[in-house]
């Protein structure tokens, strides 16, 4: 469940189409004021997007540094010059810090690389659709 302080402006979930399934959307300041009026009305009609470092090297992020089968870090250029990196081991997915911020959804991992850059992903929505994830479930943490 997708809870108010979870998203930000800009932040990209899932809109439940009746048409055409699963969608990538960009939230808008409408989309947090539905979420802070009816938070169960909107958690029917919007999701998180799950991520898994196979999404990550599809968006673009590279594998860096393995360490075994089942630790290494992947990294993707954000921003003029600022590396951002993320570690993959048996917990997941998480940025390490003095406490392990484990990730599971993408607008998580906005944040998290808005908050300690300054800048934002650049989305590609078109990759971020359910048909382009689809066979996924393996590569999850």
């Amino acid at each position: 469940m997708i809870k108010e302080t979870d998203l930000r402006i800009g932040n990209v979930i899932y809109y439940q189409s009746s048409e055409d399934g699963l969608l990538p959307n960009i939230v808008d300041w409408e989309d947090l004021k539905w979420l802070s009026e009816n938070p169960e009305n909107f958690n029917e009609i919007f999701k998180p997007i799950p991520i898994s470092w196979v999404t990550l090297l599809k968006l673009g992020w590279e594998k860096h540094f393995i360490y075994d089968d089942n630790s290494f870090t992947i990294s993707k250029r954000v921003g003029p010059f600022k590396l951002f990196s993320l570690a993959v081991d048996e917990k997941g997915l998480h940025f390490a810090t003095d406490f392990d911020c484990i990730i599971k959804y993408y607008h998580q991992l906005e944040n998290i690389v808005y908050l300690i850059t300054g800048f934002y992903l650049d989305d590609q929505l078109e990759k971020l659709e359910v048909s382009k994830l689809a066979n996924e479930n393996d590569y999850r943490f």
